[in-house]
């Protein structure tokens, strides 16, 4: 059986629009507008709440939780949501792995994820946080949350964006 070229042609141009696989034209993508940029923010309003699991006292398995408020260049912009749970427990300092998301108020939300060991009884300070993804203007974006001082009252995020 022969298959004329322009039924072919006709075919695959269906797959392709079905599938979502089809290139677009050279020129007419645009990308979003959360490529390539830093954004600097920092909490207020914040609440810690630890969560003893386990061995009563601290140790593995415990859970941290912590919300606030964001502010851009003293603006409110969102909220900031993150656990972190603690797989090392040592005299001096405690190893977490977990991560969170930065609500962005009509942008989106960029999602992030760690392990960092800290001191005991000490916010995070100087910690990096890989970014994994994200929604709406940052669909697509990777990168770094450098963390300056992580109390959830005067945390400093500065989120360093790419595609």
């Amino acid at each position: 059986m022969r298959i004329s070229l322009t039924a072919m042609a006709t075919a695959t141009a269906g797959i392709l629009l079905l599938t979502g696989t089809a290139a677009a034209a050279p020129g007419t993508a645009t990308p979003h507008k959360g490529c390539s940029q830093t954004i600097h923010l920092t909490t207020t309003n914040g609440e810690i709440t630890q969560v003893d699991n386990g061995t009563p006292g601290a140790g593995i398995g415990d859970l941290t939780v912590i919300t606030g408020d964001l502010l851009e260049n003293g603006e409110p912009a969102g909220t900031l949501g993150m656990t972190f749970t603690k797989i090392q427990q040592d005299p001096n300092d405690k190893t977490t792995v977990g991560g969170g998301i930065f609500k962005l108020e009509g942008r989106g939300q960029i999602a992030f994820s760690s392990m960092q060991t800290f001191p005991n009884d000490q916010p995070p300070v100087g910690i990096k946080n890989a970014i994994t993804g994200g929604t709406d203007e940052f669909r697509n974006a990777r990168g770094e949350v450098h963390v300056v001082n992580g109390a959830p009252t005067g945390g400093i995020y500065t989120l360093n964006i790419t595609c």
